[in-house]
């Protein structure tokens, strides 16, 4: 898992009785440490048996991370040499730091030193996607890191250090997945009335992944594709389940009195496309974001309120911003001094 338990726990603690509740953020399964989400379960289950108000995320679909040098700290951003890179300021900065021997010679001693490294961090199972405008490395695309550094004859530091300089700093890679493929893993986690599917950063990370379509993929993955859910299941645990445990009251089902937010679609209409993310030039200021090619959904509504048809937006903006931390309306619907216009 991300985050730690030590701190998550001891905040639950401080917080008990006060009605404030604490979310750890956040646990993943993964192949390579298959004892872990029954170690992670045991610890949320234990500590709500003590009555402590705690739940936590899990980052359970195996998605992924697609980054340049510009965006190494989004995976492995807890190492001193990444935080390196992240200070420079140009790109000529960079270029002078991926040259440096004794830089790729402190890269290579930390990352070496961090053996337990795996799936979106460890480096050697990068694949690189793209080198620019270098012809001389395009025979390295579709290769992981470990490969180039086997037909190099480098180290993983300093083959991946040479791509970066070699391509004018315009390589990318794409990482294992960040999470089990295996899902007994994750279906052990979810199994608990405390852990949720689906974390969040705050959108901190748009240039190295987009994960707004992990509903659509364990949909797809869980669901149609390998029968481990009912349909009716996994709508629980990607919206009612999630829904309580931020202390939304009324949403994430069908019921009288709840909001209208509703996906309408044909589940084997759905699809997903892990090839590689697309480029969506619509943040502020003409900025860009990765975003996954998934989708087809037949309607969204908001409130009631059709927003979409198909991939067409009707222009319609009826969402409005819940504050769940006000001391007023949290329980049945929220009152109009709790809620904001989006």
């Amino acid at each position: 898992h991300y985050g730690k338990p030590a701190l998550s726990e001891r905040v639950a603690r401080m917080a008990k009785g006060s009605g404030a509740r604490v979310i750890h953020n956040a646990l993943i399964p993964h192949d390579a440490m298959p004892d872990a989400a029954g170690a992670d379960r045991a610890w949320i289950d234990g500590l709500r048996a003590e009555g402590l108000d705690i739940s936590a995320g899990a980052l359970v679909n195996p998605g992924w991370i697609e980054a340049g040098v510009h965006e190494l700290d989004t995976s492995a951003g807890q190492m001193s040499s990444v935080r390196e890179i992240t200070k420079c300021t140009s790109d000529e900065q960079l270029l002078a730091l991926f040259s440096d021997r004794g830089f790729v010679e402190r890269y290579s001693a930390e990352y070496n030193a961090l053996a337990g490294m795996s799936g979106s961090s460890d480096i050697s199972g990068q694949t690189v996607i793209d080198v620019g405008e270098a012809p001389d490395l395009a025979g390295f695309v579709g290769k992981t890191v470990a490969e180039v550094a086997d037909i190099t004859g480098q180290s993983l530091i300093e083959a991946f250090c040479e791509l970066a300089v070699k391509s004018g700093l315009k390589v990318q890679f794409k990482s294992a997945p960040w999470a089990a493929l295996d899902p007994s893993q994750l279906m052990h986690l979810l199994a608990s009335p405390g852990i949720c599917s689906g974390v969040s950063d705050a959108g901190a990370h748009t240039k190295a992944f987009a994960n707004g379509h992990y509903a659509t993929e364990m949909l797809i993955w869980l669901v149609r594709d390998n029968k481990c859910f009912s349909l009716e299941e996994m709508h629980y645990q990607l919206s009612l389940k999630v829904a309580e445990s931020i202390l939304l009251k009324d949403r994430g089902a069908l019921l009288p009195g709840f909001w209208a937010d509703l996906l309408i679609y044909d589940l084997d209409e759905l699809y997903f496309d892990r090839t590689r993310y697309n480029l969506a030039w619509d943040m502020p200021n003409g900025d860009w974001r990765r975003d996954a090619n998934a989708g087809g959904y037949s309607r969204i509504m908001v409130n009631g309120v059709t927003t979409f048809v198909g991939d067409d937006t009707t222009g319609a903006t009826p969402g409005q911003f819940v504050r769940v931390t006000s001391n007023r309306g949290v329980g049945s619907k929220l009152s109009p001094a709790a809620i904001e216009p989006a």
